[in-house]
């Protein structure tokens, strides 16, 4: 049970990089409403009159630390194929600490977790020419990097009372912690500036409303330690600034997948602005001006590009934000049995750091920064283009760019590559997106499925449902619809 608590704590404490999910999804000539989150410009060229999204979820995670291995796979689990002497008597898996395996490797630590929901969303068309949109999203981000694997065996060897760990002299140059909640308010507008037979070139915006849940960033920019075994903590030097607004929306997101990405409009204390531009072109029969009733089956052009830049813009917690800096090059000594100590650790992640910032103020190394929390948007620029091989097969290819660097106060946006093959008729698709993901660092093979109103889609089918050996999982799935 302890290797699960530090499993937890582990993946909780992650690398905060926006990835891009929905590849499938976002590179469809149905995805509708959808489209506005990869390309507004792209909504002038929906194949519909109206469409609506009720409810979409997806989540993405991933870690180099901890790997979860189990004797069956997430596809068995999913359909119910689990051997039976891995259940207990109420038919339910019998889940085991000893399925939590540890890397090895002396590389340092990164992990990831995203959730985003997409609420009631609606898009409309006025005319030939012009689309008028409105979304609501709900994101989540946790991230944490350059974690020194020293520091995370001495952690370990704290939750086993048998372990012989008794000394580290460790320094860790550079941390990185960040954790963003926020939810999204958006109008989008597209028009089609040329509309003939041969060519559609469009133009879109989208202007966003930002709400703030929550804010929590750790910077270490150096700190060296030294731990004897369970008992002190003596710091020698550091240079740590903390900011954050609240603990709540931490819980909110350790509820779950589902409970985690879900809005939470008692909880704002942020506000902010956003923007995303964009282009499209189709060159090529289109069938949207050839079928006046728009009852199409496929769309008919020869190929398309669009280009986009996204999420300019950023989240401002005015007066609600704490932030200090432990800042000292005099060593100070933490006592690990202090009662106090330990009745905080009993208090979870909070009462561990309410008693190291306590600790900070009595040792005089504590200093308040006054300053609000302004968070920079995951700025990415977006670059698709799709070729129709036949009628019903396209090929697209979607490349992001984040703009960002780890060094300023932001959600980190991811850099990817994918290409995605699929069939696609109005009321069905299936697509295989093939990508080069999390800055270029992981590859991905993934599977994309649209029946009617109903989508699910992974963006490493090969990862999240074909092994038993975990890092990390990728999946999305909602229900949306063309409207009368």
């Amino acid at each position: 049970m302890k290797k699960l608590v530090l499993g937890a704590l582990l993946l909780f404490n992650v690398k905060s990089v926006l990835s891009q999910t929905f590849f499938g999804l976002q590179n469809s000539n149905y995805a509708g409403v959808h489209s506005a989150y990869t390309n507004p410009a792209s909504l002038a060229n929906m194949p519909y009159k109206r469409y609506a999204n009720f409810s979409s979820i997806g989540f993405n995670i991933n870690n180099n630390y901890l790997r979860f291995e189990t004797p069956f796979t997430f596809g068995e689990l999913i359909t119910n194929k689990v051997d039976p002497q891995y259940k207990n008597s109420s038919g339910n898996i019998n889940w085991q600490s000893n399925w939590i395996k540890e890397s090895q490797s002396n590389e340092n630590m990164w992990a990831n977790i995203e959730l985003e929901y997409r609420g009631p969303s609606f898009a409309t068309r006025y005319g030939e020419n012009l689309v008028w949109a409105t979304s609501t999203r709900t994101r989540n981000f946790v991230n944490i990097s350059n974690v020194d694997p020293e520091i995370v065996g001495w952690a370990k060897s704290l939750l086993d009372s048998g372990s012989n760990y008794q000394i580290l002299d460790a320094i860790n140059h550079t941390f990185d912690l960040r954790a963003n909640s926020f939810q999204e308010v958006s109008a989008s507008l597209s028009y089609c500036f040329v509309n003939n037979r041969d060519m559609r070139f469009s133009m879109g915006t989208t202007g966003k409303l930002l709400l703030g849940l929550g804010s929590f960033n750790i910077h270490n920019n150096g700190a060296k330690l030294q731990a004897y075994g369970h008992d002190s903590i003596r710091l020698n030097s550091s240079d740590i600034k903390v900011t954050y607004t609240n603990f709540d929306f931490l819980s909110q997101i350790l509820k779950g997948v589902i409970f985690g990405s879900m809005p939470n409009l008692n909880k704002i204390s942020g506000f902010g602005y956003g923007l995303d531009v964009g282009f499209a072109i189709e060159v090529g029969e289109n069938d949207v001006l050839q079928n006046k009733t728009r009852k199409l089956h496929a769309k008919n052009y020869k190929w398309k590009i669009a280009g986009a830049v996204l999420d300019l813009g950023h989240i401002s917690y005015p007066s609600k934000t704490t932030g200090y800096s432990i800042a000292t090059s005099t060593p100070v000594t933490l006592n690990m049995q202090d009662p106090a100590f330990l009745y905080a650790v009993t208090q979870g992640s909070s009462g561990v750091f309410n008693y190291v910032t306590e600790f900070a103020k009595q040792k005089g190394i504590y200093k308040t920064i006054e300053e609000d929390a302004v968070i920079d948007l995951p700025t990415t620029i977006q670059l698709q283009t799709d070729f129709q091989l036949i009628k019903y097969f396209n090929i697209a290819a979607h490349w992001q760019q984040r703009l960002a660097s780890v060094q300023q106060n932001i959600i980190l946006g991811n850099s990817s590559l994918v290409v995605v093959p699929r069939i696609e008729t109005k009321w069905f698709e299936i697509s295989t997106p093939i990508s080069i993901y999390d800055n270029y660092s992981q590859f991905g093979f993934g599977a994309f499925l649209r029946v009617g109103p109903v989508f699910v889609g992974t963006d490493n089918m090969l990862k999240s449902l074909n092994t038993n050996s975990h890092t990390g999982m990728n999946m999305y799935f909602g229900i949306s619809s063309v409207l009368p």
